[in-house]
């Protein structure tokens, strides 16, 4: 039987860190409510500029749900084979820009951490 590891919380990340490492990355989830129900959605984004923008299938349903000023919060993680440890950075904020399958979060809030096994 497996058993899941511990993770511990090794220390926070500071924002600058938070948005070089979002740079490197293209995966993460947005989570938004769509008629007050939770919905997590796996999305491709680029960083820059302290923004995020996502990356929207034609054939997803949240045209609607990410209109502008809708807030969200968004997540993206990875691991650091040098280092051995991993990373999570949260982000909250409004959505500032969408349409044409993309969608731009203006962050209020960008939190991250570093997790060691």
């Amino acid at each position: 039987m497996d058993r899941a590891r511990a993770v511990t919380v090794a220390a926070e990340i500071d924002t600058e860190t938070c948005l070089g490492l979002l740079g490197g990355a293209t995966f993460g989830r947005v989570a938004l409510s769509v008629h007050a129900m939770p919905r997590i959605v796996p999305v491709s984004f680029t960083a820059r500029r302290g923004r995020i923008s996502l990356s929207l299938r034609s054939d997803t349903d949240l045209a609607d749900p990410l209109s502008d000023a809708t807030v969200v919060a968004f997540q993206a993680d990875g691991y650091d084979d040098e280092a051995r440890r991993g990373w999570s950075v949260h982000v909250v904020g409004r959505i500032t820009g969408s349409g044409n399958g993309t969608a731009t979060i203006d962050p209020s809030v960008i939190e991250g951490t570093w997790l060691a096994p």
